[in-house]
């Protein structure tokens, strides 16, 4: 995958939509092979999301199903 550094003057907003999409793909967990961090924190980023998807999608459908059984 291609390694983004960081956002230049002439580019930056499409450094930011890479990093918007980056983060989408590893917050919903689907395979993100076109990007890669290339800076400590971006890895740890990158494990973390995807945990944080898992988790959050867990209380999304236990709220829901909680809502439709009445309590």
């Amino acid at each position: 995958g291609r390694c983004t550094t960081g956002p230049q003057e002439a580019d930056a907003p499409i450094y930011w939509c890479r990093c918007l999409y980056y983060s989408f793909m590893a917050f919903a967990t689907m395979d993100y092979d076109a990007l890669k961090p290339c800076a400590t924190a971006g890895y740890l980023l990158t494990v973390t999301e995807p945990f944080a998807g898992i988790f959050l999608m867990g209380l999304y459908v236990t709220a829901n199903a909680r809502k439709l059984e009445g309590r």
